[in-house]
């Protein structure tokens, strides 16, 4: 299916006649202000065309945003696509390759409108995000566990894989050893 008919694709635009406020503003680079007027709410997927093409956000359900000139945003149709796997989806479609320009990357609208994705039923695009999610919450776990290893010192960090070890050391410290792994 073309992009175009998994949802619409809106424009962005300026957003320096505005005053400061809490709404996020998107542009190629991720969030570059706020301001005080909203464009939108998500579920939406802001899609980078000039600038960091390689780059796409995803704005979630109930929030406001506002899309700067440099992007533009898609609102899916619900009974098509959801907005998270979309996002993902095309995180992976290597966008750049796309690029129409030979200074500053650029990402022809007619090209992203025109792009073919693979629509799996709705059934199944959630069961991938399930799945997604499940994966992102044990790698957070692990950046955290690592974290953690992280703060130990050196002396101490070489002190706990001396008692791992269990060639060479007794199994009442083999036992320390574990109790004090399952405390960090």
């Amino acid at each position: 299916m073309r992009l175009k008919d998994v949802g619409e694709i809106k424009s962005g635009k300026s957003h320096n006649t505005y005053k400061a406020g809490n709404v996020p503003v998107y542009m190629s680079g991720g969030v570059v202000a706020y301001i005080d007027t909203v464009m939108d709410e998500g579920p939406a997927v802001i899609v980078s065309i000039r600038g960091s093409i390689e780059k796409q956000y995803f704005v979630s359900t109930g929030t406001p945003f506002f899309c700067g000139a440099t992007c533009v945003y898609i609102k899916c149709r619900e009974d098509v696509m959801d907005a998270r796997f979309l996002f993902h989806a095309l995180q992976s479609a290597r966008l750049e390759r796309f690029n129409a320009s030979s200074t500053v990357p650029s990402l022809p609208r007619e090209k992203l409108e025109n792009m073919v994705i693979f629509v799996p039923p709705l059934a199944y695009q959630r069961g991938v995000l399930r799945t997604l999610d499940s994966m992102l919450r044990a790698i957070k776990g692990i950046e955290e566990t690592l974290q953690r290893i992280g703060d130990i010192g050196q002396c101490e960090r070489e002190e706990v894989f001396k008692l791992l070890d269990r060639g060479r050391e007794p199994a009442r410290r083999q036992v320390g050893a574990a109790q004090m792994l399952l405390s960090l």
